[in-house]
């Protein structure tokens, strides 16, 4: 839990995989069977910390972000805009 409270995404994925891996959210989906499990899990692990993730804390995360996008520019350009 970032804000130490245990968080359920209303999504199927998620552009923060690092915030999943850490366990600091748990991607709930869209139906009710699979939102009531993503909450049971989300409340059952939760134990009141703070989890998160290291790189949201650095100094530096806009230059990692930066370095990223500019990692998937040939691909985006390639399958997205066919250049």
């Amino acid at each position: 839990a970032i804000l130490r409270f245990p968080a359920v995404l209303l999504r199927n994925s998620t552009e923060r995989p690092e915030a999943v891996d850490k366990g600091s959210i748990v991607i709930g989906g869209y139906t009710a069977e699979s939102l009531s499990q993503s909450i049971a899990l989300a409340t059952e692990f939760f134990d009141g910390r703070d989890h998160r993730p290291a790189d949201y804390g650095d100094e530096n995360v806009s230059a990692k972000v930066v370095k990223i996008i500019q990692g998937y520019t040939p691909i985006v350009n390639m399958v997205i805009w066919y250049k």
